[in-house]
């Protein structure tokens, strides 16, 4: 999940710490800092607004509702209630509904923003729920030693989306990414629409292979690899582990296609 190489405004990622002296040797310490925070500089050279967009209100108490669960205590917007919750066998269907019904309103967020083409509107939504699911079987939390904690890959990959704190310093806040699991979410759909409408879309990744669902193989390629991964899942030299990630992904996807959301079932138990 790596960005384009950048260096903004002091942000520099590390690698190019360097360069920005042999470019300016006058630059301090201050201005190559190692800074945590969201840079909107470093976002904007993206693309992408200054900040993350937070998710509007729900209108009147109208929340989402979870099956199963009487209205007094369904009525609860299901980022929150999935705030430190880890399934078990016997909430399993109501967790799964709870991550199926935010990654719905973030879907429909992002379909009302107009950046991804009206075409491609359906394979986005599929992409991100098999995102998701390849990345993290829709979970946030682990528990180690009695505690939740969030999800964390040996690369520095964390919670729902997998988002590498590293890779993508200054283009989000890695406390929110770590402790929040709605943030941890849009930060995660944000990089994949960056993926699929930016590169895959625009450099016409579905004419070239005629098929519209490769908009999302090509997004999934370059949300693994980086940008220069755009034609890994359909390329036969690719390293077998990276093949095998691509087809993996495929497979989840189609899967969601079929089956929707309760497809990720499969990732905790037989069906």
């Amino acid at each position: 999940m790596r960005p384009p190489p950048a260096a903004v405004g002091g942000w520099t990622l590390p690698p190019l710490r360097a360069l920005a002296r042999l470019v300016d040797p006058a630059v301090g310490e201050e201005a190559l800092r190692y800074r945590e925070g969201v840079n909107p500089a470093l976002r904007a050279l993206l693309g992408l607004p200054p900040e993350l967009p937070e998710p509007p209100p729900i209108e009147g108490g109208q929340s989402l509702r979870l099956p199963g669960i009487p209205p007094a205590r369904a009525a609860v917007d299901p980022a929150e209630r999935l705030q430190h919750w880890l399934p078990a066998r016997d909430d399993l269907d109501l967790y799964l509904a709870a991550v199926g019904q935010l990654f719905d309103r973030i879907a429909e967020e992002e379909l009302a923003r107009g950046k991804v083409p009206r075409e491609a509107a359906e394979v986005y939504r599929n992409a991100l729920l098999a995102t998701a699911w390849q990345e993290s079987c829709w979970r946030h939390w682990e528990r180690r030693e009695r505690q939740l904690v969030p999800l964390r890959s040996s690369a520095g990959s964390v919670g729902l989306m997998q988002v590498n704190e590293r890779v993508w310093r200054g283009v989000y806040d890695p406390d929110r990414l770590r402790r929040e699991v709605a943030y941890n979410a849009r930060a995660g759909n944000e990089i994949l629409v960056l993926y699929l409408v930016d590169y895959a879309w625009r450099r016409g990744e579905h004419q070239a292979t005629g098929r519209l669902e490769n908009l999302a193989r090509a997004a999934y390629s370059m949300y693994n690899g980086g940008p220069g991964a755009l034609t890994r899942y359909r390329r036969p030299d690719a390293p077998p582990r990276a093949r095998r990630v691509d087809r993996n992904f495929y497979a989840k996807y189609l899967a969601v296609v079929r089956d929707g959301p309760r497809a990720v079932r499969s990732c905790y138990a037989p069906s």
